[in-house]
Parts: structure tokens; sequence; C-alpha cells
């Protein structure tokens, strides 16, 4: 398996090193002190041939057998925080094809007892700091609470102190504190975090030149960050080079793994969709529809990412319905958002069998944009149905906001204000107008007078007096 973990390429490698640990469990006496390698070594093996095939069962086994690993070492010693090692990593996996939090709560239990486990000498301390910098992150990300960005970016900076200046890990650890300044530029606000960011990833990227194996993932996060520049500045420029570093990311996966990686085709059809809204390019509009086509036909219906890769190639299809006045498009960006209301259903399956309540963010997009959409396809055809369907659709959408997406309350209003202004148009029933009104003036009490969609609210408000 070490020859694997260098190449990242060879699957045999991996399987040869599955069936020699296979063997070796047949074989070894479960009081024998050497049964835990054989154990970690299957944990390692399993979750390793996980990132190869994106198969969800050999991820599972990987934890299973790292859990076992860990149960046959109960005190702290070094083979204690190897099993620990590989077991939070994989429930990190785990979290990211289900985006239950859970998953991420155990790993920190377990990565903070690996780091309890090893001395600052020890050279895996290293990759722990940086293992639990990124699941800090992800927690953030999924909790949006400061003290959890601000422990990754605490634990990328031991990692640094502890390294010198040319060593091979440093390029690791600079990526990863790259990604977690950027996350800090959202919330402050201030252009020196997002240059920050940038600055650190540039540096990143130059420690690994082509053909360093990861370089693509520092490409990617560095793009993201020339997006965020972008809507910080308006520069086209920036998007320019956003694009430009997606594109070059998803070319080295591409030769590197011999397949596409969802991710990044997700992020690249984003940024040329982005670059379409800006500058109107129908060029830019055709590659974002086909590229998210491509990502959803790479993303299993199970995945968590799957509902907001639907949610944007219905959005894209709009466009192009809009330039093109095929009501075809219309009607697929329909069938694409139904299936995201499908996929985002509230109750969820645990591992455990047990179910629980859980929103899913894509959903109340599809909900507004199916509103949307349907209420376009009135316009055309004149089914009064239609109108009234939008005006569920738009309030379902509006009740979820006050749960998440409480940002774009004020757009969903005015969009729920639009339809039922739509419906006085056909039933001129005073009820419909009367609400409008009210929700028109309840948009803009939620915005201030520089938001981007002041103009376009204050026009809507005017066309329902």
């Amino acid at each position: 398996s070490k020859r694997f973990r260098t190449t990242l390429r060879d699957i045999g490698d991996v399987d040869e090193a599955i069936s020699f640990y296979e063997r070796a469990l047949q074989i070894t006496p479960k009081s024998h002190s050497q049964l835990f390698i054989a154990l970690n070594g299957l944990g390692t093996g399993n979750t390793m041939k996980f990132w190869v095939l994106s198969e969800t069962h050999l991820l599972d086994q990987g934890i299973e057998w790292h859990r076992k690993a860990a149960a046959v070492r109960p005190e702290p010693c070094i083979s204690r925080a190897l099993a620990l090692y590989g077991l939070g990593w994989a429930l990190v996996n785990r979290y990211e094809i289900t985006n239950q939090r859970n998953y991420l709560d155990d790993s920190i239990l377990y990565q903070r007892e690996v780091l309890g486990i090893l001395s600052t000498r020890n050279p895996t301390r290293i990759p722990s700091l940086n293992n639990i910098s990124t699941t800090y992150r992800l927690l953030f990300e999924k909790t949006g609470e400061m003290d959890f960005l601000q422990q990754s970016i605490n634990s990328l900076k031991e990692a640094i102190s502890l390294l010198p200046s040319q060593h091979p890990q440093l390029s690791a650890i600079f990526h990863n504190l790259g990604t977690s300044l950027k996350e800090v530029f959202p919330h402050s606000g201030r252009p020196e975090d997002l240059e920050a960011a940038i600055e650190t990833l540039i540096h990143a990227r130059d420690l690994r030149p082509e053909p360093h194996l990861l370089r693509h993932t520092t490409l990617d996060s560095l793009a993201t960050a020339y997006q965020l520049k972008f809507e910080q500045s308006g520069l086209l420029e920036h998007l320019d080079d956003a694009v430009a570093l997606h594109r070059d990311a998803r070319r080295l996966y591409l030769e590197y793994n011999g397949k596409d990686n969802h991710g990044y085709l997700h992020n690249l059809a984003n940024a040329v969709y982005t670059r379409f809204r800006r500058s109107d390019r129908q060029e830019d509009l055709l590659e974002s529809i086909s590229l998210y086509r491509v990502t959803l036909s790479s993303v299993p219906k199970s995945h968590y990412s799957r509902p907001a890769s639907l949610n944007n190639l219905a959005y894209a299809l709009r466009s192009h319905f809009r330039r093109t006045g095929n009501v075809e498009n219309l009607n697929n960006s329909i069938e694409l958002l139904q299936e995201t209301l499908q996929l985002t259903e509230e109750t969820v399956v645990n591992d455990d069998s047990s179910s629980q309540a859980q929103k899913h963010p894509a959903r109340v997009l599809a909900l507004n944009n199916l509103g949307n959409v349907i209420l376009m396809r009135f316009e055309i055809e004149r089914n009064t149905d239609e109108v009234n369907k939008a005006i569920q659709w738009h309030r379902a959408a509006v009740t979820l906001t006050r749960e998440m997406w409480y940002s774009e309350r004020a757009t969903f209003l005015n969009d729920l204000a639009c339809a039922l202004r739509t419906r006085y148009g056909c039933s001129f029933c005073e009820k419909d107008i009367r609400e409008a009104f009210t929700l028109h003036h309840e948009s803009l009490s939620l915005i201030g007078q520089n938001h981007p969609e002041t103009s376009k609210i204050s026009s809507d408000l005017a066309k329902s007096l």
C-alpha cells in the first residue's frame, strides 16, 4: 500500500495490499500483537480504494476496520494514534457524502486524541494538525461558527511552526491555510483578508509545480478566491482568472485520474455561467450547460451535492430559454427542479436506520426557481393553473427562508409578490394585489439602498401600484 500511496494510480497495488492483510488476519491469533497491523492495514487499504473508485461500501469497510484496530489498542500509544488518524479522516470522507454533522464531531474527538498522544517531535503530528484543520473548516462551513474557522487556522499555524522551510509537507499546510483564510473574507468583508488568502494559495501553488499530484486542488481553491475577488471588485479580469484556473484544475485531475472530478466540473460550470451573466456571451452559456450536464452524469443520485447541480443546470436552461424562446428549455428546467425536490425531502435515513428531519439548502432555491419557471411558462401558455402552482412554490420557499437562506428572503418575497400581481392581472382579486404591495415593501425593508436587488424590487413595486 505504500507504493500505491506514492503513485495514487494503480488500484492493483492496493488490491494486493488488501489481499495480503486479509490473509494475515486469517492466520493471526486474536491475542497476537501483530493483529493490529492487519486490521489497520485493511482500514487504510479500503479507504484508499474508495478514493479511487468512489464506492461508499469501501469507505464503510475502511471505517469498520479502523474501529477494530483502535479497539485492540485501547491504551494511549502510537499504534492507537495511527488507527484513530485513519478513522478520523475516513469519517470526514463520510461526511462529504452525507453532510451529516455527527461524522465531523466524531472525527474531531478522534483527531484530538491523536494529537494528545503524539509529541511535537513525532512526524505524524504535522499531517494530524493538517487533517484536524480541514475538519474544523468543514464544521465552520456547516455551522457558520467562526470559532471553528479560527481553530482551523491555529492548527495550521502550529504545523508551520514545526516544519523547516523546505519540508515537503509545507505545500499541503499552505494550501489548507489559504483555503481557511479565504473563508474569513465573506464574514469580515475586509479586502486584506482575501488578499492574504490569495497570497497564501499562490505560495502553495508555487510549492506544487507540475506534475505535483495535488496541484489541481490548490488551483481550484485559488480559482474560487478569484471569484470572490470578482464579486468584490466587479472586474471581469478576476473572473477570467478564475475560469482559467478552474480549467487547469480540471485538466490536471483528468490527466492524472483518467476521469472527471464532479466538484471541479461544478465549480468550472459556475464560473463560466457567472461570466455569461456578466458578459452575455452565448458561448459561455452553452458551455456552462454542457458542463452542468457532464457534472450530473458523474454525481451519484445519493450524493449530497447532486441537488445543487440540478438547480444550477435548471437556472442555465432558464437563461437559454430567455435567449431562444424554446419552451423545451423551460420544461427541462421544471423536470430538473422537480427531481431536486424529490432528492431533498426533509426526512433522511441515518446509518443506524433511524430517521431525522434535515433540510437541504438546495430545496429552498429549487422551490423559488420552480415558481419562477412555471410563471414563465404561464406567460406562454396562459394556463391559470400554472399561476396558482407558482404561488404555491413561492410561498413554500418564503416559509423556508425563516430557517435557511435568510439573506435571500427579500428576493423570494419579491418573487412571490410578482406571482400574486400576475394572478391579479387574470382574476382582478384585490386581495392578491394588496398582498403583493405589502410583500414588495417588506422586501425593501430587509435590504439597504445600495443592495444590488434594490433597483429591481423598487421597479416591481412600481408595477404593482
